[in-house]
């Protein structure tokens, strides 16, 4: 397998294609001077001032399964570096490698450079001469309209690839029409993903699966995500591997077709707002491309209807509690509530050299409210504590004590955890969507045992197939 990369230094711009790797494989793109990406292609231009170092690095690896193989591309830049600053830019880059394992993730533009986090997000779609308008603006048009919505999962959602909270709501159809996926608003498509094809996330087994980033001015963009039946314009250029695309869109313009109630991902990023509150660390998402920065200014998407649509829209959540919408921020600082990452795993961005399995999430922990009902207490572990794939999601018995009202002055606390099922006793096979939003307490599987060292540290561990009554005590098996 290799990373094909060419520099054109009249744009200046890096084109980048995958050869040998094998068919299935999900392929992920990183470099040390822009965004990740998920696509056959890579292409980015080089006009930041961040950009213009002597040396670029792009990363490529592809995974089927377990298994991965990493490949590295290095080209010389400096024909673009500017003098007076070559020595500073070469340092930079050398810093950003140092310490880093076989998978060579670089780092995106960090803490070290807080003022440029937004442009670090922006970089990722458009570059600051593309993009048109500033400022944020409101929705006229829902992504589906309500008449043809069955409902909204809010924003908090957990789940086996997310087992920290989810940042967008899931917005599903009805199961019984042909759903319209419609621009909520004017602006311009500036990135196309494909999930479909077995493509990376897909799901739905079909050929064409979008990944819709609209650009509505340099401060305000949406996701729409898991778009089925897109118009012939987005299959074309999905066909000729273009990724970064400006093709231009209005209100209720037509995206997909949604015919079996499959589900669409719903975001919206304002970066003119500044960065979200509530996280007790912000550095924890800035790196490598799985850092989602973006996570950093991704706010309550029903907070941007207008009204009526908005009250129409909050009025499907499945949320009664305020904000309909929904949350996904729940840190509290010196207890055990929030989202929590294994220690020397690079924070959300994963450790691939610390953990034998690829998935980025592996190393993720949430302790926090369900998103639905928040009287109920949830668990997550990014792999099941048990060296698993996919994330684990469990509930508490009794859902005592609050995850707030763990401190280190707690001491060791014991949680009875409980698998989940759908609330109206469907099976998991047999559950509508609706059921699967909405789970209840099962048969109990062990206890989760905590103990934060710190307000930062926190010592974990499940004992499996143990009760909290026969008080279970940490082994060599617990985490930090």
């Amino acid at each position: 397998m290799a990373a094909l990369c060419s520099f054109d230094q009249s744009v200046p711009k890096i084109s980048c294609y995958a050869l040998g790797a094998a068919q299935g494989s999900q392929l992920r793109w990183e470099s040390n001077v822009a965004g990740w990406a998920t696509d056959p292609s890579y292409e980015f231009e080089l006009v930041q001032a961040h950009q213009l170092v002597p040396q670029v690095v792009v990363t490529l690896q592809a995974c089927q399964g377990s298994s991965c193989e990493t490949v590295e591309a290095i080209l010389d830049t400096s024909s673009i570096t500017p003098e007076s600053t070559q020595e500073s830019d070469s340092a930079m880059v050398d810093e950003s490698q140092e310490g880093l394992g076989s998978n060579g993730g670089l780092q995106d533009y960090g803490p070290s450079e807080p003022a440029t986090t937004a442009d670090l997000v922006r970089q990722r779609w458009s570059t600051p001469n593309e993009c048109e308008g500033e400022g944020s603006q409101m929705l006229a048009v829902a992504p589906i309209a309500p008449d043809q919505l069955d409902f909204i999962d809010p924003l908090g959602a957990l789940s086996g690839v997310h087992p920290t909270p989810v940042s967008h709501q899931y917005f599903y159809p009805l199961g019984d029409v042909v759903a319209e996926v419609r621009a909520p608003i004017g602006g311009h498509i500036v990135k196309l993903g494909n999930r479909g094809g077995g493509g990376f996330g897909g799901s739905t087994g079909q050929d064409y699966e979008i990944h819709y980033t609209i650009e509505v001015s340099c401060d305000l963009y949406l996701f729409v995500d898991h778009v089925l039946e897109p118009p012939e314009e987005v299959r074309s250029a999905i066909d000729q591997g273009q990724t970064y695309v400006r093709i231009p869109v209005s209100a209720g313009d037509l995206l997909g077709l949604h015919a079996d109630g499959y589900k669409v991902d719903f975001s919206v990023i304002d970066l003119s707002l500044g960065q979200v509150d509530g996280f007790v660390f912000n550095e924890s998402y800035y790196y490598g491309p799985y850092g989602e920065s973006a996570k950093l200014f991704e706010r309550d998407s029903l907070e941007y209807f207008e009204e009526p649509l908005r009250t129409q829209l909050a009025e499907k959540s499945l949320r009664t509690a305020e904000p309909r919408g929904g949350k996904f921020i729940y840190d509290v600082d010196g207890t055990a509530q929030g989202t929590w990452f294994r220690e020397g795993t690079n924070g959300y961005a994963g450790g691939y050299d610390n953990l034998p399995l690829p998935s980025y999430w592996v190393s993720h922990l949430a302790m926090i409210p369900n998103n639905i009902d928040p009287s109920k207490l949830r668990v997550a572990i990014g792999d099941g504590f048990a060296g698993e794939e996919n994330a684990s999601v469990w509930g508490v018995t009794g859902h005592s004590p609050p995850f707030d009202s763990i401190t280190p002055s707690s001491g060791l606390t014991r949680y009875e955890l409980s698998a989940l099922s759908p609330c109206d006793g469907s099976s998991w096979e047999t559950a509508t969507f609706r059921a699967r939003a909405s789970t209840c307490n099962g048969p109990t599987i062990g206890t989760l045992m905590v103990e934060l060292l710190n307000n930062r540290t926190m010592r974990v561990e499940v004992a499996f197939g143990v009760t909290p009554s026969s008080s279970p005590t940490f082994t060599g098996n617990a985490r930090i």
